[in-house]
C-alpha cells in the first residue's frame, strides 16, 4: 500500500497554540494512532499563529476508514475549539521508493 501524506495548516491565536499542540499530541493515542497513522510531525511558525501537522497515513484507504470513526469526530471537534479559521488540508503521495 502506498502511504498518504497530509499537510494540515491550522490558524490559531498565539495564546492558544500550546493547547492546540497538546490536542494534536494527545491524538497520537486515538485518531492519529498507529498503525493507521505512521507518523505525526508538528511545526509552529515564528508568530505562533499557525500550527502545521504533517501526517503520514498507512494509505489513503486507511485514512478514509479512520475518518468514519467516533475518534475522528472527537478529534475534529477538539481542533475546531482552538482553530481561529478553517484549516487548510492537502494530501500528497510520496515520491521515490514509497510512492509515485
Amino acid at each position: 500500500m502506498t502511504p498518504e501524506v497530509e499537510i494540515v495548516r491550522i490558524p490559531v491565536s498565539a495564546a492558544l497554540a500550546p493547547e492546540l499542540i497538546q490536542v494534536l499530541e494527545q491524538a497520537r493515542q486515538g485518531y492519529l494512532a498507529a498503525p493507521a497513522c505512521r507518523e505525526l510531525r508538528l511545526l509552529v511558525n515564528q508568530a505562533r499563529d499557525e500550527v502545521a501537522a504533517i501526517v503520514t497515513w498507512s494509505s489513503a484507504q486507511v485514512h478514509a476508514e479512520a475518518l468514519k470513526t467516533p475518534l475522528a469526530a472527537t478529534f475534529f471537534k477538539a481542533v475546531s475549539t482552538f482553530a481561529s479559521a478553517r484549516p487548510d488540508v492537502r494530501s500528497y503521495l510520496p515520491t521515490g521508493a514509497e510512492g509515485a
